[in-house]
């Protein structure tokens, strides 16, 4: 019985360990990526490498059944809340299924106020990760500053970092997508790819009210609409859009239908009717809907 105990309590410190196989400092900080997103702002669905560029981040991988990953929960949402408006970002990856995850966060009702991501195995490889919590510290340049399981000790580097090197820019995460998406949607107008220079500004306008970028998108919009020429462009490719999803819509419902499969059935004919109110599909997609029933 105590050989037993004495296996498990070496193989629970194995696993609290802080391993990175061949990361170290100063190395270059491998791509952050993940299944699924929590907390991410209005408008963003997932963030990608370029949403950390110029920013100090701390990466934290942990797991819902390690106790120290747990323990630094309070402290991370108490670093995030006092660094947020000062260019610094705290991301916690768990290689963990998305209903895991999900589920530890409802059921404990943690405070997990920084963004949290499941199925980040890539990330977890990537970095060399064996032990949890393995915390890393990355710096505006994407260089590891520090590696360690300690979240006073990393916020002790975050600290040293904005002052001997801030970060040059502080917006936050949700203005630097929409800029990025603004600067993107304006190259395309410029090299003429009016499609998709119209829904680029349609999408920040959209999905990032209340930035400057929205305002400047809306007023890039307005711009568009007032040349005949350009929206000619638009108003043809987006016809041809509409037709083509309403037709592939329409065909997957109605095989969706002959398989027995309803409910789906009804997932493709409401795409329709919420995109396309007007459409003579739309028409189609309710009489088909209703005789469902």
């Amino acid at each position: 019985m105590a050989r037993r105990f004495i296996v498990a309590v070496g193989v629970a410190l194995a696993f609290s360990s802080v391993s990175t196989a061949e990361l170290k400092v100063g190395d270059k900080a491998p791509r952050i990526s993940a299944g699924k997103w929590w907390n991410l702002p209005a408008g963003m669905t997932k963030l990608q490498h370029a949403d950390l560029a110029g920013q100090v981040v701390l990466v934290d991988f942990w797991t819902t059944w390690c106790g120290p990953c747990r323990a630094s929960i309070r402290p991370l949402a108490e670093m995030q809340e006092k660094y947020r408006n000062k260019g610094v970002l705290i991301v916690a990856l768990s290689y963990e299924p998305v209903r895991k995850v999900r589920s530890y966060m409802r059921e404990k009702r943690v405070d997990m106020t920084y963004l949290v991501a499941a199925e980040a195995r890539f990330a977890h490889d990537s970095y060399g990760v064996k032990g949890y919590p393995t915390m890393f510290v990355i710096d505006a340049e994407g260089v590891i500053a520090w590696i360690g399981n300690d979240a006073k000790k990393a916020g002790e580097v975050v600290e040293r970092i904005l002052k001997d090197t801030p970060p040059k820019s502080k917006r936050s995460l949700r203005e630097r997508v929409a800029k990025r998406g603004y600067d993107r949607a304006v190259r395309s107008y410029e090299s003429k790819k009016y499609v998709r220079a119209y829904k680029g500004f349609v999408s920040v306008a959209t999905d990032f009210k209340g930035t400057k970028y929205a305002k400047k998108a809306k007023g890039r919009l307005k711009k568009i609409k007032a040349d005949e020429k350009v929206m000619g462009v638009v108003r043809n490719a987006l016809r041809a859009e509409a037709k083509r999803d309403c037709e592939d819509w329409l065909r997957l419902a109605r095989s969706k239908v002959r398989e027995g499969d309803k409910a789906e059935a009804t997932v493709y004919y409401g795409r329709i009717i919420a995109q396309f109110p007007e459409s003579k599909y739309a028409k189609t997609a309710k009489e088909e809907m209703g005789a469902l029933e």
